[in-house]
């Protein structure tokens, strides 16, 4: 709730279309030394309007101000001790923004609970669709396991409601991006009326649910 409302403030002074350079975190600061969880804050940026930015050693988990300004720094202990899956969800992340207008359209609603209303404060949850592409992203915030939950899904979100119309979803990140996730196609009034349940595997886990009509 605290990110939604300093968004909303933000395109409140700005307009939705500002092109705003977003990042976790930066270079000037201290104390992010875990690269898994910067990776997440990079998701929720890279799922946003505007353009996503990754600091130097960003995906290194280079946690402390490096000393560039006065004198020359050598990374190659962070490099020789880097994890190849954190690069791979990079690039992952990066592909599914360039490939999908969606991520970079300016249209965006903030996901709630199906059950109750309200934000999950552990789960970053937005719908991002333009035209018929349509994205749901959900990262879990929190460096371990969260709860599974249920989110409603708006209506005003361009799906078809024709009695015909069935819909599937892939994790565009997963290891296997082409793999269907509900057992079965679902209709969009189903969808409406029972939301889409998520559920995390791992801490900072990142879903960038694609929804595809597939007949």
């Amino acid at each position: 709730s605290q990110l939604v409302g300093s968004l909303e403030q933000e395109a409140n002074i700005y307009g939705y279309n500002a092109p705003v350079l977003r990042n976790g975190t930066s270079h000037d600061e201290e104390g992010n030394p875990n690269a898994w969880l910067m990776m997440a804050r990079y998701a929720v940026a890279a799922a946003l309007p505007g353009a996503p930015m990754v600091y130097m050693g960003q995906p290194l988990g280079v946690g402390n101000k490096v000393d560039f300004q006065y004198s020359w720094q050598n990374l190659t202990d962070y490099w020789s001790r880097s994890n190849p899956q954190v690069f791979e969800m990079y690039r992952r992340i990066n592909t599914a923004r360039e490939q999908n207008p969606a991520l970079r359209s300016t249209n965006r609603f903030f996901l709630t609970r199906q059950r109750g209303g309200g934000f999950n404060e552990a789960i970053f949850s937005v719908a991002r669709w333009q035209d018929d592409n349509i994205l749901l992203v959900f990262v879990n915030l929190r460096d371990q396991q969260v709860d599974p939950e249920i989110f409603a899904v708006p209506s005003n979100i361009p799906v078809d409601i024709n009695l015909g119309a069935r819909y599937q979803v892939r994790n565009l990140v997963a290891d296997d991006p082409s793999a269907a996730l509900w057992p079965n196609p679902r209709t969009a009034n189903d969808i409406f009326t029972n939301g889409v349940h998520v559920h995390f595997s791992s801490p900072n886990e990142v879903q960038y649910l694609r929804l595809e009509r597939v007949r």
